[in-house]
């Protein structure tokens, strides 16, 4: 199999891997996802979308004059045979894009950080996870730069819910 051949593979792959985690994904939200990635470019995904389609793999539906795509039953056993040979790292990317969304899409949960220069000249950076007005969960680093507690900041508000329920998830379980 020639490289554009894997290339239209691994793509194809990751369109179906991404719909899957979505539950249902809107042809903006996947074209801006999957382009922002730099997995493909907005053609090449045209171009899979329409053979995904084709081969029963996915399915489109129009709702507000906006295309949304789910996978179906074939499309998922397809994905389940074939899953790892998504890099584990596009993986991770998608998983956490799906679940980012879930958790902003049906809660009121939000992120919020706080910078302040402590009487050594140190930075505390407090970290929040809030649901309305009310702070469910802290966490404070104390680090030496304020370059260090931008890049916190940052980082909190980039992944911060998906840290907060891996760690209540890790709490829950019983493993």
């Amino acid at each position: 199999m020639d490289t554009q051949q894997n290339d239209f593979t691994l793509n194809k792959l990751i369109l179906l891997y991404v719909i899957r985690e979505k539950g249902l994904i809107s042809r903006p939200d996947l074209s801006d996802y999957v382009i922002y990635h730099k997995y493909m470019d907005y053609f090449q995904m045209d171009q899979l979308l329409s053979e995904l389609e084709a081969s029963r793999l996915i399915l489109s539906s129009e709702s507000d004059r906006q295309i949304r795509y789910s996978i179906t039953r074939q499309g998922s056993e397809t994905l389940d045979l074939f899953q790892l040979r998504i890099p584990h790292s596009t993986r991770r990317e998608i998983l956490e894009y799906a679940e980012i969304d879930a958790i902003e899409r049906s809660s009121t949960m939000g992120l919020d950080v706080s910078l302040e220069q402590e009487s050594d000249g140190r930075y505390a950076v407090t970290c929040y996870v809030r649901d309305y007005d009310t702070h469910l969960f802290e966490l404070v680093f104390h680090v030496s730069s304020q370059e260090e507690a931008a890049e916190i900041r940052r980082r909190w508000l980039e992944r911060g819910l998906v840290l907060y329920r891996n760690l209540m998830n890790g709490l829950n379980s019983d493993s």
